[in-house]
């Protein structure tokens, strides 16, 4: 490790360690295996939280929609594969015209969908049978359960900071589509910077973040260097 090495971690970081089968788990845990001070901010803390909310809100409510799917549609057990596209087409198509549930744009949500029906694919193709989706919800809850004390016992790990009341480059980060909680993290990163003297590495999996990251340090400077988890690993 190099003692002056200061990690600053994004929200999609934490949530890969927390989440049930989360893609991006490996890469993380393979990173967090290499030595450096790392921080996360209360702005991280409570966006893990609100995102674990969300996710599990949206879990049961396609639990919901299978429930109301094989109830007003002939299902053929021996078609299953078939009737798991049509439920997730058309849970998919009611948002065609309409906004995302919980804010998602529009990729993140489909990755989101696909994957709890690819996760839950055994569980939904019962409730399209029975008509029951009391033992997938009873599922779901007791996963996100689990999440959440995942998530206080990572939290406790790092050093929390926050400088939210002094924002200063944050018009300047929503000038270049960096999203809202994106910018306020970019921005406690560079007064992480101007209170320790230190270059912080910004780390994340966020695509526009990383595609942005020239424009990012222009207006943050070189001392903040916006960093994929895999460039430590």
């Amino acid at each position: 490790m190099n003692s002056s090495e200061i990690h600053f971690l994004d929200t999609n970081i934490i949530l890969a360690m927390v989440l049930p089968d989360d893609s991006s788990y490996e890469k993380s845990k393979e990173y967090l295996d290499y030595l450096c001070s790392r921080y996360i901010s209360n702005t991280v803390c409570s966006e893990s939280k609100n995102k674990i909310r969300k996710i599990r809100r949206i879990s049961l409510k396609i639990s919901d929609y299978a429930k109301k799917y094989s109830m007003n549609h002939q299902i053929n057990p021996l078609k299953m594969d078939k009737n798991l596209f049509e439920v997730e087409k058309n849970f998919l198509k009611q948002y065609k015209n309409n906004p995302f549930p919980e804010d998602l744009k529009k990729e993140k949500f489909d990755d989101l969908v696909s994957g709890f029906f690819s996760e839950y694919k055994f569980e939904i193709s019962n409730i399209l049978i029975s008509g029951d989706n009391e033992e997938l919800n009873d599922n779901i809850i007791s996963s996100f359960r689990i999440s959440n004390r995942k998530l206080f016992n990572f939290l406790n790990n790092y050093t929390c900071i926050t400088f939210i009341e002094n924002m200063t480059k944050y018009d300047s980060l929503r000038a270049i589509q960096i999203d809202k909680t994106d910018a306020i993290l970019l921005e406690e990163s560079y007064h992480l910077h101007l209170s320790l003297d230190e270059i912080i590495f910004f780390i994340t999996f966020d695509k526009n973040i990383l595609e942005s990251k020239s424009k990012i340090k222009e207006i943050l400077t070189q001392n903040v260097c916006v960093s994929h988890p895999n460039q430590f690993t």
